[in-house]
């Protein structure tokens, strides 16, 4: 039975509940920014909100890469997992789309430029 739900039950349930983790992960990184500032905890959302009232340039830029790096980080780390979870995604997306794209370029072969041949080639 085990066997039977990680296979048909628990690897299909999980892929709408990681993406939606990854979709769900920016809006907690922003309300982050309004309950530490709201309740005064300490943290990267007061800490740029702070910089922002202060004018301080370098902060801002500092806490907004911070934010930034974060949300890619999470949402690289579900397009990851997801094809690892469900090979149908992998054999879906993935190849189809480099075997595409091989496809396009060697049919395109005679319109490229010979700037981009020898990358192509």
């Amino acid at each position: 039975p085990r066997r039977l739900y990680w296979s048909h039950c628990f690897r299909n349930a999980l892929i709408p509940v990681l993406t939606a983790i990854g979709t769900s992960f920016g809006y907690l990184l922003t309300g982050s920014f309004v309950v530490e500032t709201a309740y005064l905890v300490p943290g990267i959302g007061k800490t740029a909100i702070e910089a922002i009232t202060q004018r301080d340039t370098p902060m801002i830029l500092a806490s907004t890469f911070v934010t930034g790096l974060l949300f890619i980080i999470v949402n690289l780390a579900v397009d990851i997992v997801i094809p690892i979870i469900d090979p149908r995604v992998r054999e879906s997306q993935v190849w189809s789309r480099l075997s595409r794209c091989a496809r396009d370029i060697r049919y395109s072969w005679p319109q490229l430029p010979p700037s981009l041949r020898c990358w192509f080639g």
